[in-house]
């Protein structure tokens, strides 16, 4: 494979590759379904937490003590997708 990389490098023309477009598609459609399950999620912790003494969790992005760490929780798994 390193001979065929550098001829296939040597000029735009002699490039062959597959673009895997359909299944690029199919995974961006998988982790927008799935980010926007988290992204719910998100809004029904944050929605709970303005009816509660949690008000200020929503204006900062620390966490204060004894409060759960969900948000927190989801927020990672979002950084990683």
């Amino acid at each position: 494979f390193p001979r065929l990389a550098a001829f296939q490098n040597s000029a735009e023309s002699v490039a062959i590759t597959r673009r895997f477009g359909t299944v690029h598609a199919r995974l961006l459609l998988h982790l927008s379904c799935e980010i926007t399950s988290l992204e719910r999620q998100l809004t029904e912790l944050d929605e709970v937490d303005s009816k509660t003494s949690m008000v200020p969790r929503l204006r900062g992005i620390g966490q204060f003590e004894g409060c759960d760490t969900a948000q927190k929780e989801l927020i990672d798994q979002l950084k990683l997708k």
